[in-house]
């Protein structure tokens, strides 16, 4: 059970399916979503202004992702 309160209002829910989302940036500095649901994965923009709510836009259902891995240099110090 997940109880979610809210100004004057409290929600009591089943998590029935855990979503998962990815926040994404480009080069531009425009924000994006990913959202994991059901197997499937669908893409967002947002938008965030100061002292307001994101603004989430649906794009399309994503159909294939690539991800870099990032590569962690270490450093050793031979003495």
């Amino acid at each position: 059970m997940v109880t979610v309160y809210t100004p004057g209002k409290k929600f009591e829910c089943a998590e029935v399916n855990l979503v998962q989302f990815k926040l994404l940036i480009d080069e531009t500095g425009q924000e994006f979503l990913l959202m994991y649901d059901l197997n499937r994965q669908y893409l967002y923009t947002l938008q965030r202004v100061e002292g307001e709510r994101p603004d989430f836009t649906y794009i399309d259902e994503v159909i294939q992702i690539e991800e870099e891995l990032q590569r962690r240099k270490i450093f050793q110090t031979c003495l």
